[in-house]
């Protein structure tokens, strides 16, 4: 029997690919056992919703002020420039799992403005990227 399992999230994943069945149990698996089983013939879609906002950095004299204290005039002007620089955040990063004649699942990965730029934002990418990879070769998964 080959079986594959994930924890993330607070969610715990187990794929069980010679019954073509996965079942996922949210929350703490000592205090909350509900686990729920699926076919793969029941998973219609799953997707990463992400929503964000592009922001500007400010302070421009406390940049300065910075990087005169640390480097001298050279870092003045490096904090000069660095102010009014724009990045983006992210508000929300989840898996959404539609399933068919059962509950819908979210995998929330960020649900606080993240910067993308960190290390949080993409390791919860790639998180989710790896299990839709997952979940898109149990849709692909010939049905016996």
């Amino acid at each position: 029997m080959q079986t594959t399992g994930v924890q993330k999230f607070n969610f715990l994943l187990t794929i069980n690919w010679d019954k073509q069945t996965f079942s996922i149990s949210n929350g703490n698996l000592i205090l909350n056992k509900q686990i729920v089983s699926y076919k793969f013939s029941q998973l219609e879609t799953c997707y990463i919703i992400q929503s964000g906002d592009t922001k500007k950095t400010k302070h421009i004299v406390t940049r300065a002020l910075i990087g005169d204290m640390l480097a001298g005039s050279i870092g003045a002007f490096a904090g000069i420039l660095s102010a009014g620089n724009d990045y983006t955040i992210c508000n929300e990063l989840t898996l959404h799992l539609d399933i068919r004649d059962g509950e819908d699942y979210d995998f929330k990965t960020i649900i606080t403005p993240t910067k993308t730029s960190s290390f949080n934002y993409k390791q919860g990418l790639k998180n989710l990227q790896d299990m839709t990879e997952v979940f898109q070769q149990i849709m692909a998964t010939e049905i016996k």
